[in-house]
């Protein structure tokens, strides 16, 4: 089933990688970076070390190694930007529309990398996601400089501040290749 010929093994990827950027992080990528970025991510590699549950830090690995090893488009690697009225306009009718009903995200801090200490509440709305996603497209590629080719659109997620106010954050745009 598997061609276990072609698989490397531990120390020959540590070699591999330690030949092309020497450690982890590559230099050039801390280099590159805001000192308050780098110093979360050692917070964030610190804690990871420290994970004794091998699916939780080997899930963790993956966020963290990702964060760093793909291009940054701005100096942060993210950006706040007000989303067009239209668009906004949207979503806050979805949110209302749905609020009675919220459910507990399904995936959990484990699977969706989103830890802390307010849980997430969701609700499904893959149609609007997506319609969303491609009217932001144009934005999205004038902010990173290059095409882009949509791969995925998760969802609106919701925190419940207190048992009388909600905010609906903007729907996370994951799995946007370029």
């Amino acid at each position: 089933m598997w061609d276990t010929k072609s698989v490397v093994d531990e120390e020959t990827r540590v070699s591999i990688f330690v030949e092309r950027h020497g450690t982890f992080p590559d230099p050039e990528w801390v280099a590159s970076s805001e000192p308050a970025y780098v110093a979360r991510m050692k917070e964030r590699y610190d804690a990871l070390m420290a994970e004794t549950n091998p699916q939780l830090r080997w899930d963790g690995w993956m966020f963290l190694a990702q964060a760093w090893v793909m291009p940054k488009f701005t100096h942060r690697q993210w950006d706040v930007v007000k989303a067009p009225k239209a668009v906004h306009d949207k979503l806050l009718a979805r949110y209302h529309e749905h609020l009675p009903q919220l459910i507990p995200e399904r995936l959990g801090g484990e699977l969706s990398g989103v830890r802390g200490p307010i849980p997430a509440k969701f609700f499904a709305q893959e149609e609007l996601n997506y319609e969303i996603l491609w009217e932001l497209m144009p934005m999205f590629e004038e902010w990173a400089g290059v095409e882009l080719e949509p791969t995925s659109v998760y969802g609106v997620r919701v925190y419940q501040v207190s048992k009388c106010a909600s905010r609906a954050l903007a729907p996370t745009c994951a799995g946007v290749l370029v």
